[in-house]
């Protein structure tokens, strides 16, 4: 009887303990950029890709951007989303958000030295694009 009470004891343990470990290291992961600022994304990028509603689109092809050292999000990108030429952002979690555009953000997919996948919504169209950072 001792022996189906340890028994059943050290297999709730051990899931318990499993659980915790999965959530701990998705939650780290997750949140990777959550410890960087925006200037972690400084520098001119341009849109390598893109697509509008899962559906490839040339709209904008050869877009450019540029996040400068005082976390202003620049160029003909945002110009084109917000008709602004100046848009300050900050960066909170996995996102680019913008200080002057209240609900507007860019979600950040992936983020390389080089490279970065950004995916927003406009509207009512779901864009994601792919970004290469200029030398």
């Amino acid at each position: 009887m001792l022996y189906h009470i340890n028994l059943q004891y050290m297999k709730s343990f051990i899931s318990l303990s499993l659980i915790g470990l999965l959530i701990v290291s998705s939650s780290s992961s997750c949140n990777l950029l959550q410890k960087e600022d925006i200037t972690s994304l400084q520098g001119s990028w341009t849109v390598e890709e893109a697509q509008r509603d899962g559906v490839s689109t040339s709209l904008l092809d050869g877009a450019n951007f540029e996040i400068t050292q005082g976390g202003e999000f620049n160029g003909q990108l945002m110009t084109m989303i917000t008709e602004k030429d100046k848009n300050p952002c900050v960066l909170k979690e996995n996102k680019i958000e913008f200080t002057e555009s209240p609900g507007f953000a860019f979600e950040i997919l992936e983020k390389t030295a080089e490279r970065l996948h950004l995916k927003f919504n406009v509207k009512e169209s779901a864009f994601e694009m792919k970004l290469k950072k200029n030398k």
